[in-house]
């Protein structure tokens, strides 16, 4: 990998002729900043996330899967509202109704 941001600061302008474009979708875009153990250890994230989500939510989890759908045809990870509201719903997801 090149490092977090580096392919939007610096591949980006090189190919498009200015910044703030990414590697198009999330798992390219992980795989260029952070390579194959970034992509691995993501990988490992999201199976922890999908092991822990409750049964009882199905709303959030239809928004999550929704929002981590368009992540396959453009990756959105360095907009500030889309990743508080991924960060909300991947919450309510997991969170079981119940005080830790």
């Amino acid at each position: 990998g090149l490092g977090l941001e580096v392919f939007e600061i610096e591949i980006g302008p090189r190919v498009m002729g200015r910044r703030g474009f990414n590697a198009h979708n999330l798992a390219l875009n992980i795989t260029a900043e952070l390579g194959l153990i970034g992509l691995g250890l993501a990988l490992v994230v999201g199976w922890q996330l999908f092991r822990s989500r409750s049964p009882d939510n199905p709303v959030a989890e239809a928004a999550f899967v929704t929002m981590l759908g368009g992540q396959l045809i453009d990756c959105f990870v360095h907009d500030t509202t889309f990743m508080s509201l991924f960060y909300f719903f991947a919450a309510s997801m997991v969170w079981q109704g119940r005080d830790p």
